[in-house]
């Protein structure tokens, strides 16, 4: 949401401005920055609890304790393992475990174990379309936009994942690219094909886009528009199943 304001609706002077303001450095990764932005703006409704992960950018950590310094809110960290071995996923579990007593005991209400596992599902679906649609982006020409990856990350990823709303706007982007695949359109009249090794330039997105349509450039890999492994949930092991879905998901 902050990142769709600051950047779709071209607000980095105001956010940028009011994250400087309260001391967030310039150089911070720019999600991070529009984050307290647009807290400090007002612009974020008030939450009862943070929630937040160890994310790609190594000051993921602590964007959660600002907010909750800021709104005077209950909040939970969890520290996503960085290697996919048994130890570090048993260290994952024991995070989900801590975060359902917080929440039970927050709320006063007992985990919805059949709402987990349904949007568990949902996930592990999304995960299927997701992957289908990237390697319909390796045809030539591509039938992506540059912008588009970050698209799907935001949307699908972040704010409609593990949802019907976020597996039916997968399958519109594969749907829709499987038909120019088959006509052999592309989005722009590709010269050069490109690999993001980081994240997508999130502030500069406008750039990307002159870039495709008036020099041909064709990005068809990086973080946001890779490949996952496969994932099927196990509900025998609900919890150790869902913290080894993180290999999926971004």
């Amino acid at each position: 949401y902050s990142i769709i304001l600051t950047n779709r609706l071209n607000m980095h002077d105001l956010i940028y401005g009011a994250a400087s303001a309260v001391g967030v450095s310039p150089d911070t990764c720019g999600g991070h920055i529009s984050i307290p932005g647009v807290a400090v703006k007002g612009w974020m409704p008030r939450p009862d609890f943070i929630l937040w992960d160890y994310g790609p950018c190594d000051n993921s950590a602590q964007a959660g304790e600002f907010l909750m310094s800021l709104f005077g809110v209950p909040g939970y960290f969890i520290d996503r393992p960085y290697r996919f071995v048994d130890e570090e996923i048993r260290y994952y579990v024991k995070q989900y475990k801590e975060l359902i007593d917080i929440l039970e005991e927050l709320t006063q209400q007992p985990i919805d174990w059949e709402k987990v596992k349904e949007r568990m599902k949902l996930a592990a679906e999304m995960a299927g379309v997701r992957k289908e649609f990237i390697e319909l982006r390796h045809a030539t020409p591509s039938p992506a936009s540059v912008g588009v990856g970050i698209n799907h990350f935001l949307i699908g990823g972040l704010i409609a994942g593990s949802t019907q709303e976020g597996l039916d706007y997968y399958r519109l982007i594969r749907d829709e690219w499987s038909n120019l695949v088959k006509q052999g359109k592309g989005y722009a009249h590709e010269k050069y094909r490109l690999m993001f090794v980081g994240l997508p330039d999130l502030y500069v997105d406008a750039f990307d886009n002159w870039m495709q349509l008036e020099h041909g450039i064709s990005v068809v890999s990086g973080p946001t528009i890779n490949f996952r492994e496969d994932w099927e949930p196990d509900f025998t092991r609900t919890l150790e199943s869902l913290a080894r879905s993180y290999r999926v998901h971004i």
